[in-house]
């Protein structure tokens, strides 16, 4: 009994850090695998789960979709500013305008207060003392493909300048409709009314 349940908690832990996944290179060619992030803004891929990983990064690959049950998640790199620095974030809306997010996870202890932080791709809590882990966003940023701009500090400004060229969403933040809708609404709208997808 005691080596069935250890053998089905050593399953889900291996099964929880190596995802089913599919990578895109930077030449766009794709390849189906097993992937899993790591702390360091780098992702660990193998084609088959026997398979020894290779440890890649921006230089090789733009992205990496895990195939989940109901729907798939993308993380992009995408460059930050113009020091050639790139983040691993999360794809919450893809277009002209796409929105990310970095994601981090915290670990609650005894008093389930949260107490230490630490990158959503660790699958292994930092204190041994707890398991939970609670969600919550670090940052959002919008990344603008025609301007190549990424932003990273969002408010009204922000969005009137990544609006200027559709007229009506513009006057929505201008009368102060910004903090009514959620951002992913925004970007939303702004795709489906003034992009150019």
């Amino acid at each position: 009994m005691k080596l069935t349940i250890v053998l089905c908690f050593f399953i889900t832990i291996c099964a929880a850090q190596k995802r089913e996944a599919i990578i895109t290179f930077v030449d766009s060619t794709t390849f189906d695998g097993y992937a899993e992030l790591t702390s360091l803004n780098r992702i660990k891929f193998r084609p088959n789960l026997e398979d020894k990983p290779d440890k890649l990064g921006p230089k090789e690959i733009l992205q990496v979709e895990f195939i989940g049950s109901l729907n798939n998640t993308i993380y992009r790199y995408v460059r930050y500013k113009s020091k050639g620095i790139y983040m691993l974030l999360k794809v919450i809306e893809d277009g002209t305008l796409s929105l990310y997010v970095k994601e981090r996870k915290r670990i609650k202890n005894n008093l389930g207060l949260p107490n230490k932080h630490f990158d959503e791709s660790l699958n292994i809590p930092i204190s041994r003392r707890s398991n939970e882990y609670e969600k919550y966003v670090e940052a959002y940023y919008l990344h603008d493909k025609d301007k190549s701009t990424l932003y990273g500090y969002i408010n009204d400004k922000t969005l009137l300048e990544t609006f200027n060229d559709c007229q009506i969403l513009k006057e929505a933040v201008e009368s102060g409709e910004f903090s009514d809708r959620s951002l992913e609404d925004w970007v939303w709208e702004y795709n489906y009314e003034c992009g150019k997808n």
